[in-house]
């Protein structure tokens, strides 16, 4: 498995457990990150020079950044839509008008969103999840509001 993925993993696990008891139907996946599968990018091309070739079909796999999403959709049984985007910054009205758009017309009530890069052994992961509440269930203690600002100041504050 590439570092990206490891990232990915590591960092879904340390979110929370509560999207674990949700139908795995219900859950998306947004990611964002700047240096695409780059460091797997890397590696693979040191398996094909000319001096040294021995190109490995298990390392060209992760030559693709959305394979993290992959990583973490078997690992939590994630069956929802899911999009990753390779962007200089994190762009925070973008990212909310597609969770926007999986929670109104994806059948999508929880997303995993967020920043997760991995290059050269230097690595950033900042992610949240955000559920789609219907109003009689809102505990306005525990929660933030789902606007680009808040998106803004959640993620951007690490990157």
């Amino acid at each position: 498995m590439d570092n990206l993925s490891k990232l990915g993993i590591i960092a879904v696990e340390l979110l929370s457990d509560e999207f674990k008891s949700i139908d795995g139907k219900e859950i998306g996946v947004v990611l964002v990150n700047s240096a695409s599968s780059l460091d797997a990018d890397q590696t693979f091309q040191k398996t094909i020079v000319k001096d040294n070739y021995f190109p490995s079909p298990s390392v060209f796999v992760y030559t693709l950044p959305n394979i993290v999403i992959g990583e973490i959709c078997i690992k939590h049984k994630i069956y929802g839509e899911s999009s990753f985007f390779v962007s200089q910054n994190f762009d925070s009205t973008f990212i909310y008008n597609i969770v926007c758009d999986l929670f109104s017309r994806q059948g999508i009530n929880t997303a995993i969103v967020g920043w997760l890069d991995f290059i050269d052994n230097d690595y950033l992961a900042s992610l949240c999840i955000i559920k789609k509440i219907s109003q009689q269930n809102l505990n306005y203690n525990e929660m933030i509001n789902f606007t680009i600002e808040n998106l803004n100041k959640t993620i951007n504050k690490d990157i």
